[in-house]
């Protein structure tokens, strides 16, 4: 039963247009929090990731964005023919580099200071601030609290098993704007963000790490590279 409602899933979703983002993206609003298989998301805008140069990539992730008075929510698809999270618990710093993760990259506009946020195929996360790009030392680097910040994440497939093939893993990650504004970077419900996004996979099907971006204008690949960043606005 739970194969068949993965098929449908994602049979719709082929069927939605996945776009770049361009110069703007957008954020559309709901008036209730929504659900990861929620109809809403059907009609809300999805982009497409873009490979890296130096990297592989075969299955393009998807991410879409919505928002409600107190939060911005974040949904994210990934193909993935080999689940991997092997982060160990309580880990400061990095999950990125022990699974397979999506990176969200956020800042109100004309800040300096900017959020990175982590998820990973097993669910766990964690929200790190940087005061700017000239200061990404290693007292920085770390995970804070930010109340309110979920995540739930599904899998269709073996969690770090590469005997086998697997399918997918999506996930929908709620922000609280009062989170973002704690660490003294202004912000308001319906602001501005510029944002980036990032993913990487590990399988043993590849050749290699497969690493994208939500938009890649060429030059530097960092994901903390501002000049790659795209606004985020937020539909009235």
């Amino acid at each position: 039963m739970k194969r068949s409602w993965f098929l449908l899933f994602f049979a719709l979703i082929a069927l939605w247009p996945a776009r770049l983002p361009g110069e703007t993206c957008t954020a559309a609003p709901v008036r209730e929090p929504p659900r990861l298989d929620s109809p809403v998301w059907q009609t809300v805008p999805a982009y497409s990731l873009v490979r890296l140069p130096r990297f592989g990539l075969r299955f393009p992730p998807k991410v879409q964005f919505a928002w409600t008075a107190t939060d911005l929510w974040f949904r994210f698809e990934v193909r993935d023919d080999d689940l991997v999270d092997e982060a160990p618990d309580g880990l400061e710093s990095g999950l990125y580099l022990f699974a397979d993760a999506i990176e969200l990259f956020a800042r109100p506009a004309g800040s300096r200071g900017y959020w990175e946020f982590h998820f990973t195929a097993g669910g766990k996360f964690g929200a790190i601030h940087f005061p700017s790009r000239g200061r990404r030392m290693p007292s920085n680097v770390r995970y804070l609290p930010m109340p309110g910040l979920a995540c739930t994440v599904e899998r269709d497939g073996t969690l770090n098993d590469g005997s086998d093939h697997d399918r997918c893993w999506y996930g929908l990650a709620r922000i609280p704007f009062t989170g973002i504004a704690d660490r003294g970077i202004p912000f308001r419900p319906g602001a501005r963000l510029e944002i980036q996004v990032a993913s990487v996979g590990y399988s043993v099907w590849a050749d290699q790490d497969e690493r994208a971006l939500l938009h890649y204008a060429g030059g530097d690949d960092d994901s903390h590279n501002l000049a790659n960043w795209v606004p985020l606005e937020f539909q009235p």
